[in-house]
């Protein structure tokens, strides 16, 4: 990682003070630490965020600051909307919507080509997963009934589902008790494995 210039320092050792505080606004650090404009604090925040300096605080919108930055990252594609539903279509495209930074030290060993993230679209794989969170997907070929989340394209559209297998067809279940939906399909496509929920980016 390449070394942070004096105004980035500046507003992380800001943040490692302050950077919990409830109310604290961009605004605030603007006045007090002397930048002419607060789009230049929030072109640093996101900057530190995508070093892994700091991470957004989903819970009270704060900032966390790691103690020891990450240094071995590796850029990942970001691709469409993998539904936790049945309705819609969303289908990976050719070329991703953008990329993510994202720490060596999360994925699983391997070729970090194997690896991509989605967003997830709808609340059918609650508590697990959210509407907006990002799933890390792994291009896993040994897929196992008792991978409780993964990545199947059903009829042309991304799912993030439980699966059992029926012979040929496949049962893809949901998990949120109130949506709980079971379908039974032989157009099963693809089957990669949820590497990990990310919640808090």
């Amino acid at each position: 990682m390449s070394k942070i210039d004096t105004s980035y320092q500046l507003l992380l050792d800001y943040l490692k003070e302050n950077g919990m505080r409830e109310n604290l606004t961009i605004t605030e650090i603007q006045k007090t630490l002397w930048f002419d404009h607060h789009q230049k604090v929030s072109h640093r925040l996101k900057n530190l965020e995508k070093r892994w300096y700091i991470r957004k605080d989903i819970q009270t919108w704060g900032y966390r600051v790691f103690e020891i930055p990450v240094n071995d990252t590796v850029v990942l594609p970001v691709y469409g909307s993998a539904l936790c539903g049945n309705k819609g279509s969303a289908v990976v495209d050719s070329y991703p919507e953008e990329t993510m930074t994202f720490p060596t030290s999360i994925i699983w060993s391997g070729d970090y080509a194997d690896y991509f993230f989605v967003k997830a679209k709808g609340d059918s794989m609650l508590p697990y997963i959210e509407d907006g969170d990002l799933v890390l997907i792994k291009k896993y070929s040994l897929w196992r009934e008792t991978d409780r989340k993964v990545l199947v394209v059903h009829n042309g559209t991304l799912k993030v589902k439980i699966v059992q297998r029926n012979g040929d067809a496949f049962f893809l279940f949901s998990t949120n008790a109130d949506k709980l939906e079971i379908l039974n399909t032989d157009d099963v496509s693809i089957i990669w494995y949820v590497a990990k929920v990310i919640k808090d980016l």
